[in-house]
Order: structure tokens, then C-alpha cells, then sequence
């Protein structure tokens, strides 16, 4: 694969709008050749399972040796989420749900009796680097690990979320892959503040804005 070639140990796979089986398959491929070991695979359903099937779903992600899913259920089914957790042994990671919510006692009591495992931070959606050490802190509290994406950032909200990340990373010694994008998808963008380098990302030095 392409992705792995450039030296990325970690990958997400969007699923839950191709034909489910088709979707399977183009996982287990993937796995075929690279075994978990050398290559984590995430998938992120972004809320499309349905609670009827997703159980089985999961399972079946499961025995492909994926790390975890994100967002299985819509937000409307949160309520469910416990059971989901108790009833699949495949690790849930939450994003949009927390989206809807503040880092505030509800939620902690929440989260603790949910059975999630990740927590997906995008601080550009959250509100702020505030609210995200706010969650950062209710994960850490509850033993759930956590990871930062951004959410389509210019190349200057890109660098600082990155910058942000890192010092985060090393606060709580965090071991896990974040998420960060690369910037690449405009095709008008400021100078990258930013570079890819054997699948890490790395500050540009001397910087600035001509």
C-alpha cells in the first residue's frame, strides 16, 4: 500500500456506506499482508451502524484484528452505548457524541459507566484547546485513552493544533497515533507550517508568512 510505503503504521478506513460485505473484504485484504503488529487499522462508521446489526458488525471488524471503531452508533443512540460496549468486545471511540456534550460532571459520570475506551478530540470543533484539556482531563481521570484530530484547518490552524498536540502528548504520555491531517486537500492554502516525514508529522523550521 501506498500509505504504508511512506512509513504510516496506522490507518482509518471510513465505513458504514459501501456495501458492508465489500467493506469486509477490502479490509481483510489489507490484513493479509500486514499483520496488527505492523499495521493498526481504525475504522470510523461515523454513526452509520444500525443498533440492529452493529453488534455483529463489530465482531466481524474484530476478527480483521482492528484496533478500535469510532462513532459506531448516531449520537440519538447514546443511551445504548453501555450495552454496545458490554455486547461487542471491539473498542468504541466516541467523537461526534462528545461534540454534543461539555466536560462537565454529567459527563464524566457518563463516560464512566459507558465501556468506551477512546475519546476522539477535535479542539477546532469543541470549542477551543480549553474544552479539550478538559476532556483530555475527565479521560485520564476514567482510564480512557484519547487522540486529537483537526477538522480541516488551514496549514497556520493545522501547525498550531499540531504544536498543541505534541505538548499534550508529552504532559500525559500518551503512546497512541493522533490523528492530525496534512493540509493537503486545498488547493489554495497558506505555506505549510508542517511536513510528512516516514508517517510523522514535523515543524517546518524557519517559518513565516511571506
Amino acid at each position: 500500500m501506498h500509505k504504508v510505503a511512506q512509513g504510516f503504521d496506522c490507518l482509518k478506513f471510513k465505513i458504514g456506506i459501501l456495501d458492508w460485505q465489500a467493506e469486509l473484504d477490502m479490509i481483510a485484504e489489507i490484513r493479509s499482508d500486514y499483520h496488527p503488529a505492523n499495521l493498526e487499522i481504525r475504522v470510523d462508521a461515523n454513526g452509520a451502524l444500525h443498533p440492529d446489526r452493529a453488534v455483529n458488525q463489530m465482531m466481524e471488524l474484530q476478527s480483521l484484528g482492528i484496533h478500535s471503531i469510532e462513532q459506531p452508533l448516531h449520537p440519538r443512540f447514546d443511551h445504548l452505548i453501555t450495552a454496545f460496549s458490554k455486547a461487542a468486545s471491539l473498542p468504541i471511540a466516541l467523537d461526534e457524541s462528545i461534540l454534543l456534550r461539555k466536560p462537565d460532571d454529567a459527563s464524566h459520570a457518563w463516560l464512566a459507566e459507558s465501556g468506551v475506551k477512546f475519546l476522539v478530540l477535535k479542539p477546532g470543533l469543541l470549542g477551543g484547546f480549553k474544552v479539550a484539556e478538559a476532556w483530555i482531563q475527565i479521560a485520564e481521570e476514567l482510564g480512557i485513552g484519547w487522540w486529537i484530530t483537526s477538522a480541516l484547518e488551514s496549514n497556520i490552524g493545522l501547525g498550531t493544533i499540531a504544536s498543541w498536540t505534541y505538548h499534550q502528548v508529552l504532559r500525559w504520555g500518551n503512546p497512541l497515533a493522533q490523528g492530525l491531517g496534512t493540509g493537503r486537500l486545498y488547493v489554495d492554502n497558506f505555506p505549510a507550517t508542517t511536513l510528512i516525514r516516514e508517517g510523522r508529522l514535523y515543524p517546518v523550521k524557519d517559518w513565516s508568512i511571506s
